[in-house]
């Protein structure tokens, strides 16, 4: 046996004799302790009953004799070798018979606490200091018809020496007790070390067989370690040789489970799906990098053991996970995460069981449904817009139509009218639809536009006449300022479907009975048009989304007054594919200015660039110097 190991077996019996110690300690003080005080009671009570049954007997001794000078000599012969004093005192107060000192020179003991009590009817006990005799004494004093109180009493002194002898005796015996205790507990921690050693010695070489090291007997590596002749028997032999094919299969075992973890950590590594598993205790059993991810989770936090309570603050995916270990069953959750955006992800939450069916926790796979959703919200939104966009031709066409129907009196010359505009707006509606599809293509700048020299007066003057049933539904007076007429190279379609959609907006967005004025400047770059309205304005927050897809300040608002919210959106591309620049100036309560300002026929399309600072612009004094919230469409 090496010095390491005896070592260590002596601290192995070290430690079982301190246990043992320990424990005999503690059952001795919970049952010496105890029994102590219960002894203690007990003959504290024996001395009372003592005291009792002694003045019992001098009252009997009393009742029988009549001359009071005979007491003395009686009580005397009674208790001479008696460790209790007897007194007996009259009714008021003078010791008539006193067994351990002259009575004639005692006070008198009227106003004794004992005698007190006594003449009251009631037996009693108390302890206090005698000035009689020196010492405290434990006294029972009881009242003999109405002409005597017998006291006995006995010194409190005699009554613990008697207990002191006795705890004495039981410290004695758990003295015995407990060093009897030392030698078993010895004896048994060294019995108990040796079975212990040899399992140690079992439980290191099967770890050496994890490093491939052969434990046979004969090898050079147990006549090293353990020479002992007792671990070169048949018996041994034969275990040695099981240890090794158990090792053998436990490496194998280890090696392919070894495998399938690391095929299972690339499986989770490389999905783009998030996967949270926990234990019913709502600790991490496993978390893939997409759930880090997704729920935005501290990479040295989200690993094995550790509580998901603690650091994902997603309070509707947590309550599903328990919702799930609950009831048991699958559930299928939207949940919204913000990272650092609005996110939408579908999670599916599954019980998960273990090899004998019962359940040991939750999985979470989640599916970010993000672009999968914003394309069908596309989608049904562009639908949408272009059902409104085709509204307004069709309605007019329909109105043409009715009246051309309904009608008997109108003249050729109207109807050829009428059928022109419908005509008109019969193209219209095609040109919308074709360059709407145009637009799609136009935000990868993968197709232009054909551009005509054009006058911005005449569209203007176009477009006012297109929304003036609009605006007359709502009293809404439509006013133009239009300067020397500005050429610009654009498409007239186009940028009469975004001059529509701009002041159509205005109209909607505007109270009844007030004025809209939309007017067109020269300047030496860039023809410049202003759609002014007296509506209640845009808050500062929303001006920068304005001219986003679908966008809407106020959509309690929105739905009534109709519309997609995508009409700005295309004016915004449309104006984009002319090089030119739109932008929005409002002020609270006061109304809003949009402004288009799209490059002169002599200017180079490149080469157009403007500096525009933003400021609240009240309605009528409009200054493009003065600055807006501007949307570079180029």
């Amino acid at each position: 046996m090496t010095e390491e190991g005896a070592t260590k077996k002596s601290t192995m019996v070290y430690w079982l004799y301190q246990s043992y110690l320990i424990i005999l300690g503690l059952g001795l003080l919970f049952v010496i302790v105890p029994a102590s005080w219960i002894l203690i009671k007990s003959y504290e009570g024996q001395v009372e009953e003592q005291l009792a049954d002694k003045a019992e007997l001098i009252k009997k001794i009393i009742a029988h004799n009549e001359r009071r000078d005979e007491y003395a000599s009686h009580f005397e012969a009674i208790f001479s070798d008696s460790p209790f004093r007897v007194t007996l005192v009259d009714a008021d107060g003078t010791v008539i018979v006193e067994t351990d000192t002259n009575s004639k020179k005692m006070e008198n003991h009227a106003n004794r606490p004992e005698i007190i009590k006594a003449w009251t009817g009631k037996d009693n006990y108390e302890r206090r200091y005698s000035h009689t005799l020196g010492k405290n004494m434990l006294y029972y004093a009881s009242a003999y018809l109405d002409q005597y109180v017998v006291r006995v009493s006995k010194p409190i002194r005699a009554i613990h020496s008697t207990l002191f002898g006795y705890l004495l005796k039981i410290a004695i015996t758990a003295l015995l007790a407990a060093l009897l205790a030392a030698f078993v507990s010895i004896y048994v921690g060294k019995r108990l070390t040796i079975p212990l050693k040899k399992l140690g010695n079992q439980a290191d070489y099967l770890a050496k067989a994890f490093l491939d090291v052969d434990i046979e007997p004969s090898s050079k590596f147990i006549q090293k370690k353990e020479p002992l002749s007792e671990f070169k028997t048949k018996e041994y032999h034969q275990l040695s040789e099981t240890m090794n094919r158990m090792a053998a299969q436990l490496i194998a075992t280890v090696n392919s489970h070894k495998e399938q973890s690391y095929f299972h950590k690339a499986l989770l590594k490389s999905m783009v799906e998030s996967v949270l598993a926990v234990d019913m205790d709502g600790n991490i059993l496993i978390c893939n990098r997409a759930a880090e991810e997704m729920y935005q989770l501290p990479k040295d936090r989200c690993l094995p053991g550790q509580n998901a309570a603690n650091f994902i603050r997603n309070q509707v995916l947590l309550h599903s996970i328990h919702e799930t270990m609950e009831s048991g069953e699958p559930l299928v959750k939207e949940i919204k995460v913000y990272n650092p955006t609005e996110r939408s992800l579908e999670v599916t939450i599954v019980p998960l069981k273990g090899f004998d069916g019962n359940q040991m926790g939750a999985v979470a796979v989640g599916q970010d449904l993000t672009g999968v959703k914003a394309v069908s919200k596309m989608r049904k939104d562009f639908v949408a817009n272009v059902s409104h966009e085709l509204k307004t031709p069709i309605t007019a066409i329909k109105g043409f139509i009715e009246t051309l129907l309904s009608s008997s009196e109108t003249t050729a010359e109207d109807q050829k009218t009428f059928l022109e505009i419908a005509l008109k707006h019969t193209d219209r509606m095609n040109a919308i639809i074709s360059d709407l599809l145009s637009l799609t293509h136009l935000e990868d700048r993968k197709n232009d536009f054909e551009l005509h020299k054009i006058q911005l007066n005449s569209i203007v003057e176009e477009v006012i006449e297109s929304c003036q049933e609009m605006a007359a539904e709502k009293n809404i007076t439509l006013e133009n300022h239009l300067s020397a007429p500005c050429e610009v190279r654009a498409n007239m379609l186009l940028l009469e479907q975004a001059f529509f959609n701009i002041l159509s907006n205005a109209i909607k967005y505007s109270p009844e009975k007030t004025a809209v004025l939309v007017k067109v400047q020269e300047f030496p770059k860039y023809c410049q048009i202003d759609f002014i309205d007296e509506g209640e304005g845009i808050p500062k927050k929303y001006r920068k989304r304005i001219f986003e897809r679908f966008f809407r300040v106020d959509k309690g608002r929105s739905k009534k007054v109709g519309g997609t919210g995508l009409g700005l959106a295309i004016a915004k591309h449309i104006v984009g594919v002319h090089h030119g620049k739109i932008m929005v100036s409002s002020k609270k309560g006061k109304g809003s200015v949009f402004t288009v300002q799209i490059p002169k026929l002599d200017t180079e399309r490149t080469g157009f660039r403007m500096d525009v600072q933003e400021s609240e612009n009240p309605l009528g004094t409009f200054d493009p110097s003065a600055g807006s919230q501007e949307t570079a469409a180029s």
